[in-house]
């Protein structure tokens, strides 16, 4: 695991365990669904939009009635207005991902609100509705600036409870493998727009889970379905 994404994962975990109020993820938000009982996921895809990636994803989901959490970047979106338009039109979620994905344990704060209000910006121009989470790039960021974000730009930060690691370019076919290995109820998966092979595989992956009795929902409709819980 590169040493970014690892220091990263070890921050938020901190704060996961601290049981921060401004803070969406950890373990899975919904108790083991009983055997043979449909099984509810938020798939998230951070980095886009990202031409040909987000149209595939788009569709597949379509094809299934799910829906999904896109973790945009600013920059992209300023680059492709439409992409973020057609994603909202559809019943997605976009999260703030950043304008340009720099560390953001590596900047100070005013650097670090400049990249959120930029990303934030982006996505109303482009949507016209200003997103509710923030996931940090590398997921990597420390408990005040956590806080930070919370208090001065409205957003709760959002991490992951299972991850398909195709950050890790693995070769041709594990991605698939170790998401029909069994995700838990209730978990928010992380998966990018920016490496093509996961991308090329996930229509088939989304197929099988959905065949599987998975669904798929938003962060935020996940979290309706947690509040809802008796």
């Amino acid at each position: 695991m590169p040493k970014t994404r690892l220091l990263g994962l070890l921050l938020l975990a901190n704060v996961v365990c601290a049981g921060e109020a401004w803070l969406v993820g950890g373990p899975p938000l919904l108790p083991e669904a009983a055997p043979g009982a449909p099984r509810t996921i938020a798939l998230t895809f951070d980095d886009g939009p990202v031409p040909g990636a987000s149209e595939a994803l788009l569709d597949a989901l379509r094809t299934h009635g799910w829906k999904a959490t896109f973790c945009v970047l600013g920059s992209q979106v300023a680059l492709h207005p439409g992409l973020a338009k057609r994603m909202l039109d559809e019943g997605h979620e976009l999260a703030n991902h950043s304008w340009s994905h720099r560390k953001p344990t590596e900047l100070d704060e005013q650097a670090l609100l400049d990249e959120v209000h930029r990303a934030t910006g982006a996505i109303e121009a482009a949507t016209g509705q200003r997103p509710a989470l923030y996931r940090p790039p590398y997921l990597a960021l420390r408990p005040e600036q956590g806080a930070l974000i919370n208090r001065t730009c409205g957003l709760l930060v959002l991490t992951e409870t299972w991850n398909c690691q195709d950050w890790q370019r693995p070769p041709p076919g594990a991605v698939r493998e170790r998401m029909l290995s069994g995700i838990p109820n209730g978990s928010i998966v992380l998966a990018h727009e920016s490496f093509p092979q996961s991308v090329a595989e996930m229509p088939g992956i989304i197929a099988e889970l959905a065949a599987r009795g998975y669904r798929s929902v938003t962060v935020g409709q996940l979290r309706n379905a947690v509040d809802q819980q008796p």
